[in-house]
């Protein structure tokens, strides 16, 4: 029987480098003996498990919970803060907003000495005061690309609603967003359907214009969102008759009533009526 024993013994143990090492055990064999865990790292699994760690709060010029909650710039500062394995426990910054943007189109003049400007390339819609000295402050987006109804993609044209709502031109969500006035917040989308929306006017009546340079026409819809919109101006596909467009880029109203167009594709400003009538070329020759 100890002849027997040893054999058994021996054959589960294998020799490698002079050390001795136990094969896999099965569920019916002796368990494993535990890893040995240090003291320190025993007392920090603990405080991690009771919920004892302190929250790394959101730094300077940010709000939010905490950093891994999400902490989120300033109105008057940009950045972004992220978390970190490392002290503090978070990488970014938030700075005070600089006047280097990137704007598109030069945006909405408003009442008390400042103005609105899509800075595109910065996901962003800001108001700029005349007074240089003044750091910009952010409208409406994240500062980063997206879908979702807090970003854009390519802001490029503002406007204001009646109610000091802000619309804005989502070039490359296609789409246009109204935002609220009193700051970065989540949008609601009033016209869909478009392509490469850009230039757009507000009209008294609630309604608005965009200029849907990727269907060659000008749409009118309804700033609420409530209805579909109506084309304007244009029948949808691209010509250069006195009733059609070639990607037109922007639109203005007249004090007849009738619509200043922008007709890029075809080289010239259209003066069209708002019935349908044929529109009238006031500069460029159409070639």
């Amino acid at each position: 029987v100890s002849n027997s024993t040893t054999s058994t013994n021996d054959a589960d143990k294998q020799e490698s480098d002079g050390k001795t090492i136990m094969k896999k055990q099965t569920p019916g064999d002796v368990p494993l003996p535990r890893p040995k865990i240090s003291s320190a790292r025993r007392q920090a699994q603990a405080t991690y498990h009771t919920g004892t760690c302190a929250p790394v709060l959101c730094p300077a010029n940010s709000s939010g919970v905490d950093v891994p909650t999400g902490c989120t710039c300033d109105g008057s500062h940009t950045g972004t803060i992220k978390p970190s394995a490392a002290p503090p426990y978070y990488t970014g910054s938030c700075e005070i907003l600089q006047r280097e943007i990137a704007p598109d189109l030069v945006g909405k003049e408003l009442d008390h000495g400042t103005f609105a400007v899509c800075d595109s390339f910065d996901q962003r819609v800001l108001e700029c005061s005349f007074d240089q000295s003044a750091p910009c402050e952010v409208l409406a987006g994240s500062g980063s690309e997206g879908k979702d109804n807090a970003s854009f993609r390519y802001p490029v044209a503002v406007d204001r609603a009646a109610n000091s709502d802000w619309l804005i031109s989502d070039f490359s969500n296609h789409r246009i967003q109204r935002c609220p006035s009193s700051g970065p917040g989540k949008c609601t989308t009033v016209a869909k359907n478009l392509r490469n929306p850009y230039g757009l006017l507000a009209l008294k009546g609630g309604e608005l214009l965009v200029a849907d340079p990727g269907n060659h026409r000008i749409q009118r819809c309804d700033a609420s969102g409530e209805q579909d919109c109506k084309i304007a101006i244009g029948s949808g596909q691209e010509g250069n008759g006195p009733k059609a467009l070639k990607n037109p880029h922007d639109v203005k109203l007249h004090s007849s009533g009738d619509l200043i167009i922008a007709d890029t594709g075809n080289h010239r400003v259209q003066l069209c009526p708002l019935g349908g009538a044929a529109c009238t070329t006031l500069v460029g020759t159409g070639k």
